[in-house]
């Protein structure tokens, strides 16, 4: 028996240039989170009507 997921029929559905496969940067949220947190301690996260998160401001909330 030949399952789904083995035949990937969703591809046909991609554009030329899109890649079957992607590399996984990051094996789970946090460790995004860190990775972004490295990049621009400053850049917002969060935006909530006139109230803005950094990166820095999250992860000092989180300890």
């Amino acid at each position: 028996m030949t399952y789904v997921y083995e035949s990937k029929p969703w591809l046909a559905n991609y554009d030329a240039d899109t890649p079957p496969n992607v590399d996984i940067e990051h094996v789970d949220a946090l460790a995004m989170f860190r990775a972004s947190l490295e990049r621009d301690r400053t850049a917002p996260i969060i935006r909530y009507f006139d109230r803005t998160v950094s990166f820095a401001e999250l992860d000092e909330m989180s300890v």
